[in-house]
This record gives structure tokens, C-alpha cells and sequence, in this order.
């Protein structure tokens, strides 16, 4: 997955802290030379104490890479506390403390014993490590910090991606509005669908009078009841099978056409008007008005997802016809990772002479339907 800049931005932060935390060891020399404390730069002290830090930047990355995205996030809180829990036993027995000066006199390690230097004042004594000293004490004091300050950046650039995604979530909504006026005020569409209505008037009055009834509710759907972030599947199904009913009556018996939904949305919630895209396609690009056309759409509910399924005969003069499709595909494709993210999945492909769109959508039964947007 391509990266975006608040990834950019937190590598960067973590690069530019590690790069000061490794540079830290030759300040502090630098510090002690230009202050006189020291006659030159211990070199050895700088490759130990860079050494010491490794372990260190270990935990960070296995922290960073692994626990905290993989473990942490996805809700194996017990397993990530485990593995941490583990990874800070393995950094205090991998840190070794630095070796006592050999030039020290062992009579110097004897407790009670006070050193004296130069003009009898005396000097610190000798660093006594024991299973709980102070050096690994301050080492996992350390490591904690590493976690805490890598939790704090992960949920910051996390809180900063939310912000943006819900925003680029309002603006899609706004064009899925504009989307709707398309359809509201469609000439081409309310056209043929008054005309069909106007020849059904003397053939068939009671024909007519249901197709204005299906018309109707398509535009108060249109106009009203999309307004919300998700809409009942019940109400989403009534608007394809009206729609798909007004476009039967425009096309000859040489185009089959079958629809199949489910007679009970079972209290399912989705985004508005996800699926009339492809039907609509399926209708403007897959009509042979010389060969047999095939259009079917089906929509099924299986292990707790949403599955759509639209197929339609190529006719031989799709291509003159076709103008722009993909602009529609790829606002539903935008659509679904805005709202989803990587749990949907979308297929589209050609087989046999159909072309075949699949969609798969994750659902909670029985969950409210949001509000309408701020």
C-alpha cells in the first residue's frame, strides 16, 4: 500500500528522534572536551554507548512493525501484553553493564570502603552490579518510555488521518448528492419513462397508474430519504426494483431481464445508492436491440456479508456507446474505501460474453442507521 503523508510524517518524526538519540553520545563528548572535563574524545565510550542503544531501537521497530499494528490494534490486547512483557525480559538480560575499570582495586568493591583522591577528597565509588541494579532498572525505565512515546505518536498520526478521512467522507457525499440531482432531474430518463407512461395511458390505464407510483417513490427517495450516511437495505432494494420495473417497460422481450433481492432486510444498514451505478450501466451498455440481451441482478446476504451481483450481455455496439464509464466506477471504487476500507471487496470482469461486476460488502445486522451528515 502506497504511502500517504501522514505516513511520510511519521517516519520522519521517528528518524529524526532516533538520529538525535544516537547523535547523543558524541554531543556529550564534545560537551565534556570543550568544557575542559576531558583531554579528547573516548571513542570507546561513544561505540559502547551506541552498542547500548541497539537494544533499544530493537524494541522500538518489533513495537512500531509488529505489536502495536498488528496485535495491539486489532484487539489481541492479551497477546500484545504477553509479547511485550517478554520482549522487556529479553532486553534486561541482553543489556550488559559496562565492566568495571580493571585498574580498580578490589579492596575498593568492600562495603564501607571510601576512596579517597587527590588532597584526601573523596571520590564516587565503583558501580556494583547486582540483580536489580540500577543500570537495568534505568534501561527498562527507558524501554517504557520508547513504548509510551510510540503509542502517543501512532495515535496522533492516527487521529490526524481520522480527521482527514472524514472530511474527504463529507465531500464524497457531496458529490454522491450531486450524483442524485443527476438522477432527479435526468431529461433523457424522465423523458422515456413519461413517454412509456403516456402510451400506457390508453392501453393499459392501471399499467400506467402503477409505473407513476414507482416514479414517484424513485424521486422521493432521490430527494428525500438518501439523506443519511446509511439507509435501510429494505428501502435501498425498493429503489432498484423500481427502477429496474420503469426499465423493463422501455425494452422488447429479446431482453431478459431477471432480479433477485431479499424480501427482508433483517434491520441491515447501508451507504445510499452503491449499486444503481452498475445497474444502470448494465441497462445503457448491455441492450442489443437486434440480439438477445441478458441482464441479471441478484443480491444475497451470506456469512454476515452483503453480496451484489450484476451481469449483462456485451452487445456488439457497446463501444460506440460507451462514454465515460469508468468516471462512475471509479467514484464507486473511491466511495467504498472512503466508507470500508480493505473489508469490501469489488471484482469486475468479462466472461463468456457477460460482463459481471461482484461486490462484497461487510454488514452488522441489526445495527442503527446513521444520522444524516453535519
Amino acid at each position: 500500500m502506497a504511502t500517504d503523508k501522514y505516513t511520510r510524517l511519521e517516519l520522519t518524526i521517528y528518524a529524526v528522534g532516533w538520529t538525535i538519540v544516537f547523535c547523543l553520545p558524541l554531543l556529550m563528548q564534545t560537551f565534556e572536551v570543550l568544557s575542559g572535563e576531558s583531554y579528547g574524545y573516548r571513542w570507546d565510550r561513544i561505540v559502547r554507548s551506541i552498542q547500548m542503544l541497539m537494544p533499544m531501537l530493537l524494541l522500538f521497530v518489533l513495537h512500531d512493525t509488529v505489536l502495536l499494528p498488528h496485535l495491539f490494534l486489532k484487539r489481541k490486547k492479551g497477546l500484545y501484553f504477553l509479547t511485550l512483557a517478554v520482549a522487556f525480559v529479553l532486553l534486561w538480560y541482553i543489556q550488559e553493564p559496562p565492566m568495571p575499570n580493571p585498574h580498580i582495586n578490589p579492596q575498593m568493591m568492600e562495603p564501607g570502603f571510601v576512596p579517597e583522591g587527590p588532597r584526601g577528597r573523596p571520590l564516587p565509588r565503583p558501580i556494583q552490579h547486582g540483580p536489580f541494579d540500577m543500570f537495568h532498572i534505568m534501561h527498562l525505565i527507558i524501554g517504557l518510555c520508547i513504548v509510551f512515546a510510540n503509542f502517543g505518536i501512532k495515535l496522533y498520526i492516527q487521529s490526524l488521518r481520522r480527521d482527514v478521512q472524514m472530511l474527504n467522507i463529507q465531500n464524497e457525499k457531496m458529490l454522491q448528492e450531486l450524483q442524485s440531482l443527476k438522477y432527479q432531474i435526468s431529461p433523457h430518463f424522465l423523458m422515456n419513462t413519461l413517454n412509456n407512461i403516456q402510451s400506457l395511458i390508453e392501453t393499459s390505464p392501471a399499467t400506467a397508474l402503477s409505473t407513476i407510483q414507482q416514479l414517484s417513490k424513485m424521486m422521493r427517495y432521490l430527494l428525500y430519504d438518501n439523506n443519511t450516511q446509511s439507509v435501510p437495505l429494505d428501502k435501498e432494494v425498493e429503489f432498484m426494483r423500481n427502477f429496474i420495473n420503469l426499465m423493463r417497460i422501455r425494452y422488447p422481450d429479446t431482453v431478459k431481464i431477471s432480479a433477485d433481492f431479499p424480501e427482508d432486510g433483517g434491520g441491515v444498514c447501508i451507504p445510499p445508492l452503491l449499486f444503481v451505478s452498475f445497474i444502470e450501466n448494465a441497462f445503457k451498455y448491455g441492450v442489443s436491440y437486434t440480439d438477445e440481451s441478458v441482464i441479471s441482478v441478484k443480491l444475497t446476504m451470506e456469512d454476515s456479508r452483503l453480496i451484489f451481483r450484476c451481469a449483462n450481455f456485451i452487445s456488439p455496439d457497446a463501444n460506440r456507446r460507451r462514454t465515460g464509464t469508468g468516471i462512475g466506477i471509479k467514484n464507486v471504487r473511491r466511495r467504498l474505501d472512503l466508507i470500508y476500507g480493505d473489508r469490501y471487496s469489488l471484482e469486475i470482469s468479462e466472461s463468456d460474453g457477460m460482463f459481471i461486476v461482484e461486490m462484497k460488502l461487510p454488514v452488522d445486522e441489526g445495527s442503527e442507521c446513521k444520522e444524516e451528515w453535519s
